[in-house]
């Protein structure tokens, strides 16, 4: 998880620590994931003065949710699912701090440990629990001998001690689905720098993106993503999204949340609305017709009172 007293940025040539807004926002974000009931999910509208970096914080607070280690039952299934696959297929993977390609050659059993054997400018083989480094090439991504992982791991492992930052780099995992425009939120995402630790003689630098891993930012060929970006103005997913349910979806905009709010049925939901828009009023109108259809409220209390000029609401309906 995120130490979030530990995060800054910079204000007036000194590092200050985030404000109680913000915090908030990364709180409701991390809120949204951890209080999942079965056959429910849980909805949540956040209305304020203005959207910049509401949405990405939120996001934020869904991944640093998942930044633990993935359990062993998990990596199984991953390991058993690569046994399968026939032998040839290219894959990518973690090899110390650099990124490799290879050739999949299969399943092997060594002084009796499962192993994945790969075939690259060295035979190589990962044992069956560390395996969900590797994973099979999309259709037209580059196949590249190696390469140094892009993540900034001093960063991230200032911002969460504890966690592996190379590790977490090295495997595509969907965190959350997060519906935008992305040209507004690169400034905040890709170009705002954040420090940590607020407080110690040698700050880490970063962006959010070292946190979040935005498929809309990659910087390299073969990056491995964690938040996928989807146009507010599209009315149609990616193909690599149809029929997934995220972890939890964030909408950047009363825009964002009219047009593609049911295209995730059974995801929990975060939407955003500012007061600035010219749509908010349609939004929240149509937000408050699906409250009236809920289950009942969600207890936020745990995260204390909301900033005094933020409207929050949020509802528990059935998963349809």
């Amino acid at each position: 998880m995120l130490e979030l007293n530990s995060i800054g940025f910079s204000k007036e040539n000194a590092v200050i620590p985030l404000p109680s807004w913000a915090t908030y926002l990364v709180r409701l974000g991390t809120t949204v994931v951890d209080n999942l009931e079965p056959g429910k999910r849980t909805v949540i509208g956040v209305t304020l003065p203005t959207r910049a970096y509401a949405a990405a914080l939120c996001t934020l607070g869904v991944a640093s949710s998942n930044f633990a280690a993935t359990n062993t039952s998990d990596a199984r299934n991953h390991f058993d699912w690569l046994a399968s696959l026939p032998q040839g297929v290219q894959v990518r993977y973690r090899d110390g701090h650099y990124l490799k390609c290879g050739m999949l050659i299969g399943a092997v059993n060594f002084r009796g440990l499962d192993y994945i054997k790969i075939g690259s400018d060295v035979i190589y083989m990962r044992p069956w629990n560390k395996c969900l480094e590797i994973q099979i090439l999309e259709p037209g991504e580059e196949f590249i001998n190696r390469r140094v992982l892009t993540a900034n791991p001093e960063f991230v492992e200032a911002c969460a001690p504890g966690i592996d930052a190379l590790t977490r780099a090295s495997f595509s995992v969907l965190d959350a689905v997060l519906v935008g425009i992305k040209s507004v939120l690169e400034r905040e995402i890709l170009r705002e720098n954040f420090f940590a630790p607020v407080y110690a003689s040698a700050q880490k630098k970063g962006v959010l993106n070292d946190l979040l891993r935005c498929d809309a930012f990659e910087r390299n060929a073969n990056d491995h993503d964690r938040i996928a970006l989807v146009s507010a103005s599209s009315s149609e997913l990616p193909e690599k999204l149809e029929g997934v349910t995220p972890p939890a979806v964030i909408f950047d905009g009363p825009l964002a949340y009219l047009r593609l709010r049911r295209k995730w049925k059974r995801s929990p939901l975060i939407a955003i609305f500012d007061r600035t828009s010219p749509s908010v009023s349609a939004a929240t109108d149509a937000f408050n017709q699906e409250y009236a259809l809920s289950t009942g409220d969600v207890d936020l209390s745990s995260l204390g009172a909301p900033p005094s000029e933020f409207e929050v609401v949020a509802y528990s309906e059935a998963v349809r």
